[in-house]
């Protein structure tokens, strides 16, 4: 009889492959990677409403008010790189609002469906990196299963996702999510460990990320469908208790003055999209409405204004799951250069730095095939880029910031920015004795070579 069993499940998780692909999308991982060369890849009225078919009341899943103690936030995501993307920031900002005990791990395959996710449980496979922080710091394990994640800690929250490519098919959800769902339920430790569901967001509207055109290559389609997939396929089961609106935040503060610029390839986040959503996971998980953001993370240079466009997005997020809402903030106030001073330095084209290769972590990089695709500065100490330096990138551009301890081989890279205007602090070089910046289109697959214009998309400011 269990053999039958096994079989008919085999044969429900096959049968999805008319709507769906069990090979991995195209969601690659933003995190730190040493392959060889430079890899980055890293609206309407006032309020959009979405088929609302299925009502929602997020009081009646508000976490803070059933199981959470105030204290601990032990999270694992069945995840892929968007998950990777949410949080990235979420250990920094549970900790600076005051959470105690924060564990955080990531089931990851980049790209994973639910499909490939239900595969991997059933057949035991050991197809994942499994990530978990305890400290701040991010520990790698390779080769590992499912089984051995859900397992690793009494986890207080699950959660689950669809691959990007597909959280608009609601068809590619539901004989994969119930397995998924009782896979999980079965084996995890903590019986009281709460399912939760993270809804991701559309592409940007310039992305050209192959899966687009199922959507017609508009992101309001995309992101609709996204909402209509969780309200016809996801609450009907009416097992998790929560849904993460990282969607409806991003496309939020995309109608404000941070427009489409929250990702650093047109589908993986930027560091201000990866805040966001970190913040929207805390929210929902916790239930609190935000009214301040106690953490301000050194690889972003927050204003006044753009922290109330994050408190903004995610609180009518939160209020209203399906529904994007216009941002009070839509135009960005301009800054003030009256006392700042632009600098030249000196730049190489055709060149970036890559201060994790193995051999040539401190000299340029000119001949890799991907060289043409970078501008390379000069290296810049604390001296030359002091403290209230003011660094400017235009958009549509990004530049990744290079960093040394010494002029060895370094552990770490710095992830993309595409944020306009960044302020050097204190905690932005604290430990660190150089800098300096590759400078790209977003997404780094143009040849920028030929463009003698290309260089002036970044500036830098000393203070008079």
């Amino acid at each position: 009889m269990k053999r039958l069993w096994m079989i008919l499940i085999v044969i429900c998780l096959c049968s999805l492959s008319f709507f769906t692909s069990c090979s991995r999308d195209t969601d690659d991982t933003g995190t730190d990677t040493t392959s060889s060369g430079d890899t980055t890849t890293n609206v309407e009225s006032e309020t959009t409403k979405t088929d609302d078919s299925t009502a929602y009341d997020p009081a009646e899943h508000n976490y803070k008010n059933t199981k959470w103690d105030g204290k601990t936030l032990k999270i694992l995501a069945i995840g892929n790189s968007f998950s990777v993307d949410a949080m990235t920031y979420l250990y920094e900002i549970a900790k600076a609002e005051g959470v105690e005990s924060v564990i955080l791990g990531n089931l990851y395959i980049g790209g994973c469906t639910l499909e490939t996710h239900a595969g991997n449980a059933l057949s035991n496979n050991a197809s994942y990196t499994y990530y978990k922080n305890t400290s701040g710091q991010w520990a790698k394990r390779d080769n590992s299963t499912m089984l051995h994640g859900i397992n690793d800690e009494d986890w207080d929250i699950i959660t689950m996702q669809q691959a990007s490519g597909y959280s608009g098919m609601a068809s590619s959800y539901t004989t994969s999510l119930n397995y998924l769902i009782n896979y999980v339920n079965k084996n995890k430790t903590n019986p009281s460990a709460q399912l939760v569901w993270h809804m991701t967001w559309a592409y940007q509207q310039d992305s050209t990320h192959s899966h687009f055109s199922r959507y017609d290559n508009d992101q309001i389609k995309m992101y609709n469908q996204i909402c209509n997939a969780v309200k016809s396929s996801v609450l009907p089961l009416n097992v998790f208790n929560i849904v993460i609106p990282s969607g409806t935040s991003i496309q939020n503060a995309r109608t404000s003055y941070f427009k489409d610029t929250l990702t650093r390839d047109g589908y993986h986040l930027s560091e201000l999209g990866r805040f966001i959503a970190g913040y929207t996971w805390f929210s929902s998980l916790t239930g609190k409405e935000l009214a301040e953001l106690k953490c301000q993370p050194t690889s972003l240079s927050l204003t006044e204004d753009d922290v109330q466009v994050i408190i903004e997005s995610v609180n009518h997020a939160e209020q209203r799951l399906f529904e994007i809402t216009e941002s009070e903030h839509t135009e960005k106030p301009a800054f003030d250069f009256s006392n700042y001073t632009q600098i030249s330095f000196d730049y190489t084209v055709g060149a970036y730095w890559y201060s994790t290769d193995a051999t040539r972590y401190a000299e340029l990089v000119k001949t890799a095939s991907n060289s043409k695709y970078f501008i390379a500065t000069e290296m810049f100490t604390m001296e030359t880029l002091p403290v209230g330096s003011v660094i400017v990138v235009d958009e549509g551009w990004q530049y990744r910031p290079e960093r040394w301890t010494s002029l060895t081989r370094q552990t770490t890279r710095a992830s993309p920015v595409t944020q306009n205007i960044f302020i050097v602090t204190e905690d932005w070089w604290e430990g660190y004795a150089y800098r300096a910046f590759n400078i790209s289109v977003v997404g780094s697959t143009t040849d920028i070579r030929n463009d003698p214009s290309a260089v002036t998309h970044f500036r830098i400011y000393l203070p008079s």
